[in-house]
């Protein structure tokens, strides 16, 4: 589909294990070369507003997306963790190599502001590249214009330090 000089559409790959997985795609269609970025879905999935973000928003300035994360990061109780998922995220966090943003709900109950707290701790303690902002008045999805709690004045500046960041570190045009 062509959507504002965008190709979008989706696309299957083999991840661990072989395992099948699906994506959604959004690039330029102009000449290149582009900065990429992959931001993660929430759960349980990518829907309309993660594809609207990749082709509207994104899009223009980078080549594929998928959504962002937040709960789940940092595991407390080992017993939620599945042979899906056998480790939390937050234990990975030595091996990230990238630029890292984190925008956060300061009454979100997923992840709590202590867990946000301690992964923000673990990104400082190993020296990593990354930027936190959190917002008053806002909890879990206030990004997600048609879910309940969807925080328009939180989203906006956001959306504000998204393209800054992606301007810090990617070379793409700030808006």
């Amino acid at each position: 589909m062509a959507f504002r000089n965008i190709q979008a559409g989706m696309a299957t790959y083999r991840g661990h294990g072989g395992d099948r997985g699906d994506a959604y795609y959004a690039h330029p269609t102009n000449a290149g070369p582009h900065p990429g970025v992959v931001v993660i879905h929430h759960m349980p999935g990518w829907d309309e507003w993660t594809c609207e973000v990749a082709r509207c928003k994104l899009s223009h300035l980078i080549q594929g997306a998928v959504d962002c994360w937040g709960g789940n990061v940092v595991v407390d109780d080992k017993s939620r963790l599945t042979k899906a998922q056998p480790v939390a995220p937050h234990d990975l966090t030595e091996g990230i190599n990238c630029p890292v943003l984190g925008l956060f709900g300061n009454e979100d109950p997923n992840p709590t502001a202590d867990q946000v707290n301690r992964n923000e701790a673990e990104l400082k303690r190993l020296g990593k590249n990354y930027e936190f902002h959190r917002y008053d008045g806002a909890g879990h999805a206030f990004f997600a214009h048609y879910r309940p709690n969807y925080r328009p004045e939180q989203a906006v500046d956001g959306w504000h330090k998204v393209f800054g960041f992606f301007h810090k570190n990617l070379g793409a045009p700030a808006r």
